[in-house]
């Protein structure tokens, strides 16, 4: 089934594909401020930059976007390569498990906080335990090309360090056992480790709150089973 139209399912206004606002309860009956009837022509939709990447729809509003060949290049460089992000095939993956948090914060330091491991040893040992080299206070982020490695006696990234699942089948011997971690600036963060890949998303709300949120992909047979 095509959709010919979108309709807001608050107040009914209905929308052709082009933006344009095609029909709306009593508005021939309204008037403006000045009593003038409402044109409706003049509420359409605003065109804003639109870009897929990752399985995920990527939005700029800003009337002058930056080019997204530029986050993406990021990403390349943070990985190694051009071709390392698509191996973990992150666009045919499922959402197994989503967590949304309302964080007290201003979204800026959600960023930083992020993008440093300075406080892993104190704030998250079991990462510690997991990924050892985080103990010495470097992001995964600074380890260009190679992220970070698990410990020798890790099985997978689990809170314990026991197994999960089947590393992804597209992703590289030199991926596998290890632990990388992009910005995609200004908003977003991703990790991505051998079984599954974490998007953060976050929502600035307020000076001081962040609401951020946060997908689990898996394979489908993954999901589809209900593993924990």
């Amino acid at each position: 089934v095509v959709k010919r139209t979108l309709r807001c399912p608050y107040h009914s206004w209905t929308y052709a594909l082009d933006g344009k606002l095609v029909a709306a309860p009593n508005i021939g009956t309204l008037s403006d401020d000045a009593g003038a009837p409402i044109d409706r022509y003049q509420f359409g939709l605003v065109p804003v930059a639109l870009t897929e990447w990752l399985g995920y729809a990527w939005v700029c509003l800003s009337d002058t976007p930056p080019p997204f060949e530029d986050v993406m290049a990021e990403a390349a460089k943070t990985l190694g390569d051009a071709d390392a992000i698509n191996r973990y095939g992150i666009g045919g993956l499922d959402v197994g498990h989503r967590v949304v948090y309302d964080v007290a914060a201003n979204w800026k330091l959600i960023v930083e906080n992020f993008m440093e491991c300075y406080h892993c040893s104190s704030i998250h040992p079991e990462l510690v335990d997991v990924v050892p080299e985080f103990a010495r206070g470097v992001a995964a982020q600074a380890n260009i090309g190679r992220g970070a490695e698990f410990g020798s006696e890790v099985a997978g990234f689990t809170v314990d360090g026991s197994a999960g699942f089947d590393r992804l089948p597209g992703i590289t011997d030199d991926q596998d056992r290890r632990y990388f971690a992009i910005t995609a600036k200004p908003t977003v963060f991703i990790n991505l480790v051998p079984d599954h890949v974490i998007f953060h998303r976050m929502y600035p709300i307020a000076v001081d709150r962040t609401v951020v949120e946060c997908d689990w992909l898996y394979t489908g047979d993954v999901v589809g089973s209900d593993r924990d």
